[in-house]
């Protein structure tokens, strides 16, 4: 009895060893917080805005509005590049988008510019 109970303890303390050396051996991998922030950052470039604004001028690639800038309380021209890949609604092009239309754009930040995934003409 006593020999099993010493065998015991000892297969115990040897299990408890090797799961702590294995627990300790992730810290001596190196973790590349740059490369994580970089990640996080771009997240959070894509993030959606929305807008709304009168067509000052487009394109087929291209939307300018002229919204209202709640931060300066003035109105100000905002270009949106249209994705290719945006949704048109009650259009059925961006030729159809004439200045003087009344617009709401749903976009996301890309590398900087304000990318338009949703595009409706009222």
């Amino acid at each position: 009895m006593r020999k099993t109970l010493l065998v015991c303890f000892l297969a115990l303390m040897l299990a408890a060893g090797l799961f702590q050396t294995a627990s300790f051996s992730r810290e001596d991998e190196e973790v590349d917080f740059t490369q994580k922030n970089i990640e996080y950052t771009r997240d959070i470039q894509k993030e959606t805005g929305y807008a709304y604004g009168t067509v000052v001028g487009v394109s087929p690639d291209r939307i300018t509005l002229n919204e209202y800038n709640a931060d300066t309380g003035r109105n100000e021209d905002v270009t949106y590049s249209i994705d290719p890949s945006a949704e048109l609604d009650n259009v059925g092009s961006t030729r159809e988008i004439e200045e003087g239309d009344d617009v709401r754009v749903e976009y996301n930040m890309r590398e900087g510019r304000r990318n338009a995934i949703y595009v409706y003409v009222e």
